[in-house]
């Protein structure tokens, strides 16, 4: 197994084992690559980078999400997104999806329970080609298309962009599986400086800082050549604070996680 899981890392350049990987024709391994990004990171605040623009709020218990829009375009028939896909995991963090019809600004739930969401596109859309306006998936009551708790957010606009799917740096390991990140990419539009960290918190534990380093108006790679490790069950965040006090900056983030199966009872990934 030691042998085989050093191919994972190699420089894949010379070699199709990521190509395979991409495809999922690996077998006991399979890689999500996740992105996310802020168009105005504020100063002196630390946020995650995802749509929300804040510190980004867990899901406390599994829970049926609903999903709507602020823009009643958004719907089945309409000229805005139709068809939406949503990813995360279940109270046993089995990663789950749903498929859902658009209602415009009124809420249509999941049929799975999520514990953790951390993807959402559009699957189809009218002739718009895109979201009208911001989908959301969230909980309580929903005003206007807008859930009083909100986990997931495709925002129509923003980056100065085609988007039709969630910004988020965001992504928990399944049940059955450990994940392994040998690279993370962040980039500020500006000359002002911003700090940037990976956290993780373990099952049961709190988050702790994995790495941190600054950018300025370029683009930084962190690679690693021990990859960082991380159980299942454990919840991976890139965090931004622009630490310039002049105005506000955009920031954002990628990384790829190497995912390997516990063992072979483990199904494969569903997205």
């Amino acid at each position: 197994m030691a042998g085989t899981l050093a191919r994972t890392f190699k420089d894949v350049e010379t070699d199709d084992y990521g190509f395979e990987l991409k495809k999922g024709k690996t077998g006991t391994y399979s890689s999500v690559e996740k992105f996310g990004a802020f168009d105005a990171v504020p100063t002196s605040t630390e946020i995650t980078l995802w749509d929300g623009g804040n510190v980004y709020t867990y899901l406390a218990a599994a829970t049926k999400l609903k999903i709507s829009s602020d823009n009643a375009v958004d719907n089945a028939a309409g000229t805005g997104a139709r068809t939406v896909e949503i990813n995360g995991l279940d109270g046993d963090y089995v990663p789950v999806k749903d498929i859902i019809s658009l209602n415009g600004q009124t809420e249509v739930e999941t049929v799975n329970e999520y514990l953790r969401a951390f993807r959402k596109k559009v699957l189809t859309a009218g002739t718009g080609e895109k979201a009208a306006g911001n989908i959301y998936s969230g909980t309580g009551v929903v005003t206007g298309g807008v859930p009083a708790n909100i986990y997931t957010k495709i925002n129509a606009s923003g980056l100065d962009i085609l988007i039709n799917q969630t910004l988020m740096a965001i992504f928990t390991i399944p049940a059955g599986w450990t994940g392994y990140i040998d690279y993370i990419q962040t980039g500020s539009e500006s000359t002002r400086d911003v700090r940037c960290s990976i956290i993780a918190r373990s099952f049961g534990s709190v988050f702790q800082l994995k790495d941190l380093w600054f950018t300025k108006g370029n683009s930084r790679t962190r690679v690693y050549r021990k990859p960082l490790r991380f159980e299942e069950k454990t919840d991976i965040e890139i965090r931004a604070i622009n630490i310039d006090v002049s105005q506000t900056v955009a920031v954002s983030a990628a990384f790829d996680i190497t995912l390997v199966k516990n063992n072979n009872n483990v199904p494969d990934l569903p997205w």
